[in-house]
């Protein structure tokens, strides 16, 4: 885990509400996203995570789940399963 209170993470693409970039970064100060610089204005004594190959998104949510009874003996492996395919909310459809 990074310890430093302030840092910018770069990838190939950040996906945002307007499609992906590729000339942006992400600023993360003290564990909350403070915006999408410019790639060429981040500090140049920055502490910088670059992730090359990578894509950076926002997390997934899945609106239409049913769980029934007898799966919330499994919910530790269903949960673990959602989370590696980058869903990390889930609502009960019912």
């Amino acid at each position: 885990m990074i310890r430093e209170k302030e840092f910018f993470v770069k990838a190939d693409a950040i996906l945002t509400s307007h499609g992906l970039n590729s000339s942006k970064s992400l600023h993360i100060k003290n564990g909350i996203v403070e915006g999408l610089p410019d790639n060429h204005l981040i500090p140049e004594h920055a502490i910088v995570m670059d992730f090359p190959g990578h894509v950076i998104t926002p997390c997934f949510c899945d609106y239409h789940l049913h769980f029934f009874s007898n799966s919330l003996k499994e919910l530790k492996s269903i949960a673990g399963i959602l989370r590696s395919s980058g869903i990390t909310t889930v609502f009960e459809g019912g």
